[in-house]
């Protein structure tokens, strides 16, 4: 089939094209539907390494991004969460669950950590149902990140961890991503209609 009669034949049969797109699009509704809204709180931390002798620059950015990693991946971790909320005893733990497999498995839904590159920078991200929660939990990531970390990167003195950006709360939910989901669902329901009128 020659493209131009393809493209007449699709204009004949744009109300299946139509029809087809708007069911990916209830699918997309439906997938919105039953997943939870979430708030999200964004915030930086900058790892910094003290030296008492001189260190050329290579080794120490390379020093300095093992442990903004290192302390990044403890984050997730059970003993972390504790200390979370031990500081923190006005965040909700019955939403993590009761037995330390449900509050791990809920946890790393609720904070997504990362280094950047090799900054230095720790880039933490809280989602959550409720806005004051997610800025409970946030604050509470900040400060035992600043006050306990000799705890997992074992540097003592040597390493001070700062914060550069303040955990900011979205005003509105930014899970699911409503206008990501909608628009995906709207281009594949357009490529299979395009597919279904061509085998047609």
């Amino acid at each position: 089939m020659e493209f131009h009669d393809f493209l007449k034949f699709l204009v004949r049969k744009r109300k299946t094209v139509y029809g087809i797109i708007a069911i990916f699009i209830l699918i997309g509704v439906v997938t919105i539907a039953v997943q939870r809204f979430k708030y999200s709180a964004k915030s930086q931390l900058l790892v910094v390494q003290e030296y008492s002798g001189p260190v050329d620059a290579y080794t120490a950015s390379k020093s300095t991004e093992h442990l903004s990693n290192v302390l990044a991946s403890v984050i997730n971790s059970n003993s972390f969460f504790t200390k979370v909320v031990t500081n923190s005893p006005s965040i909700n733990t019955q939403y993590f669950g009761t037995n330390p497999k449900d509050q791990m498995r809920e946890w790393n839904k609720t904070v997504n950590a990362k280094s950047i590159n090799d900054t230095g920078i720790i880039a933490i991200t809280v989602y959550h149902p409720n806005r004051n929660e997610v800025q409970k939990i946030a604050g509470a990531i900040n400060y035992v990140l600043m006050t306990q970390h000799s705890a997992y990167d074992g540097a003592g003195q040597a390493v001070k961890v700062r914060l550069i950006d303040q955990p900011i709360s979205s005003t509105i939910p930014v899970k699911p991503n409503i206008p990501l989901i909608l628009g995906t669902m709207v281009a594949l329901g357009f490529l299979s209609s395009l597919v279904y009128v061509y085998l047609s």
